[in-house]
């Protein structure tokens, strides 16, 4: 009994797989988008594009990261919160900060014939 079926499961597991590419639906254009910004004007935070289900409400001036865009709605994160608002309330991208130079520079080695603090060197 026991070689009848490893015999089947071995003539299952050498067929030829079905191409299942033809039968997955196409997905929407989903377009990255900036990853901060703050809102326009007043919205609610709605838990799913087309829904009734309100998260929160965000006030305008309130920022938040931007997850996708998806036609005129837009999922967002705020906290721990995430939702979607209308694609029109997103307002410019907030640029990131810039990197701490003086914690990225590193000092200049000391040009040939002068000591660390630019000077001639003491004859010593």
């Amino acid at each position: 009994m026991l070689a009848l079926v490893l015999t089947l499961g071995l003539a299952l597991a050498q067929e030829p797989a079905e191409d299942s590419s033809a039968a997955r639906p196409t997905l929407p254009a989903i377009e990255l988008v900036a990853p901060s910004t703050t809102l326009t004007r007043d919205v609610p935070l709605m838990r799913w594009p087309d829904s009734d289900v309100e998260v929160t409400r965000l006030p305008a001036g309130t920022e938040v990261e931007v997850v996708y865009r998806e036609g005129d709605r837009v999922r967002v994160r705020k906290d721990l919160d995430f939702g979607w608002v209308p694609a029109d309330a997103i307002g410019t991208p907030t640029p990131a900060a810039p990197p701490d130079r003086a914690a990225t520079d590193a000092p200049e080695p000391p040009s040939s014939g002068t000591d660390a603090d630019g000077s001639a060197p003491s004859a010593g």
